[in-house]
């Protein structure tokens, strides 16, 4: 696939292409590393406040005897902070970016989907025309609609409503 130039309709003074955009995304990526490679236990413990280690770090400055019990690096910690402190903006923009491009790719494909639709009706119209009817079945396969069995929706039973009844002796 050749490069697009992404902002040809916007403004033509930039000149990003996806190659270029693909180029710094793998840069960044081959710098950043895995500090747990498992998963299970980033998991389990990455929703730790930020402030709780803040607090960890303060604690272990002022009372070093907790380094060697601990098994916890301050020096460490205060790195992670910076690097959170630091790239939280750009994981906050990059992933409003996501969501924007998403969205432009999703509502261009709706407008080509809509024009699409368009032609399939009137192919369908002019199906006595061999050419046409060549199209619509062509269409109508690849629009994968048509011709599945539609799967029964499995009803579940509503639940009846509570009627209190009279306390008994």
């Amino acid at each position: 696939m050749s490069p697009i130039k992404i902002f040809d309709i916007i403004e033509d003074d930039m000149n990003v292409t996806t190659d270029d955009l693909n180029s710094a995304i793998d840069a960044v990526s081959a710098e950043l590393h895995r500090q747990n490679g498992n998963a299970a236990f980033v998991r389990g413990l990455h929703t730790v406040p930020l402030e709780f280690i803040v607090d960890a770090v303060i604690a272990v400055e002022e009372l070093p005897h907790l380094l060697a019990a601990a098994n916890f690096d301050p020096a460490d910690a205060k790195a992670m902070l910076d690097f959170v402190g630091a790239f939280r903006p750009v994981v906050e923009k990059m992933l409003a970016l996501a969501t924007d491009l998403t969205f432009t790719m999703n509502a261009w494909k709706a407008d080509a989907g809509a024009g699409a639709l368009r032609v399939y009706s009137i192919l369908k119209v002019l199906a006595n025309d061999p050419a046409a009817a060549k199209h619509a079945e062509k269409m109508r396969h690849d629009l994968g609609r048509a011709g599945r069995p539609r799967t029964a929706r499995a009803k579940t039973p509503r639940p009846r409503p509570f009627v209190p009844r009279p306390f008994e002796d």
